[in-house]
């Protein structure tokens, strides 16, 4: 077994790798690897592994968002409307990159002048937002929740909910429902992924509404313990035995606060 992580998500995938006891780094080794878990990696492998945790085709999926959009939609998972073009839609609405994180990318358009002006690569329409969660989903089951509160209110900024606005992830005040569970598991499964943190909001229109998934999250030390029974898991459905050192986990507590996953 192997798992590979990207450079950028190297904190949390590297600790992952230690928690379960297998090689791991941000290359391919070369050998004929009988199983591989792409945390957030793309880069080619020299041999077809038996098995595999997030292929390259799910994770260039996922990078790409406005084709995960699109993917989103063709599969029925619920999306605020989208486009190419800005006049497309009724302002206001945000202005985004294909590929982006953290929401640096952001431009709020007030009116279709603004869109013009942001040049940007797709525009998605703003939904009031009553609850942000975030849903880990494994091999087509949720297994850990958060939720996204505001902890610093003098950083807040209305349209973009991350860490550097303020905001981390907590425990659900509300467990999510059903619905939103199967929204979760179809957007993951829709991009070809075996698993992903799915970002999604309720609106004030109390409707549910999936904005992107992540193929390596920054976890806290319960989260990545979720992920690491979910890969035991599957990978003694596929035979291999995997002895995992939760104590290495711990280390996540010097990388980020409880839950901090942005």
């Amino acid at each position: 077994m192997y798992f590979m992580y990207h450079e950028s998500s190297r904190p949390t995938g590297q600790i992952i790798a230690e928690a379960l006891q297998i090689p791991h780094g941000l290359q391919d080794t070369g050998r004929r690897e009988n199983c591989l878990i792409r945390w957030g990696s793309g880069r080619a492998t020299a041999y077809m592994p038996e098995v595999v945790m997030n292929t390259r085709r799910g994770i260039s999926n996922a990078t790409n968002k406005f084709l995960s959009l699109e993917l989103f939609q063709r599969s029925g998972v619920p999306v605020p409307r989208f486009s190419r073009d800005c006049r497309a839609l009724t302002a206001p609405y945000l202005g985004r990159r294909t590929t982006h994180t953290r929401g640096s990318d952001i431009v709020l358009c007030l009116q279709h002048a603004d869109g013009v002006r942001a040049e940007r690569d797709y525009y998605i329409e703003y939904i009031p937002t009553a609850r942000e969660l975030r849903a880990h989903v494994f091999n087509g089951s949720v297994i850990r929740a958060a939720e996204k509160a505001l902890a610093h209110r003098d950083q807040a900024c209305g349209w973009i909910r991350n860490h550097e606005h303020g905001c981390i992830f907590v425990r659900p005040g509300i467990a999510l429902t059903t619905m939103q569970q199967y929204a979760a598991v179809s957007a993951v499964e829709a991009l070809g992924l075996t698993f992903g943190a799915v970002d999604l909001i309720v609106g004030d229109d109390g409707h549910t509404y999936i904005l992107e998934v992540n193929t390596a999250p920054a976890c806290s030390p319960r989260t990545a313990r979720e992920y690491v029974n979910a890969v035991v898991v599957l990978g003694n459905q596929h035979g291999f035995d995997i002895r995992p050192d939760y104590t290495a986990l711990e280390q996540l507590r010097d990388v980020h606060d409880d839950d901090l996953e942005d």
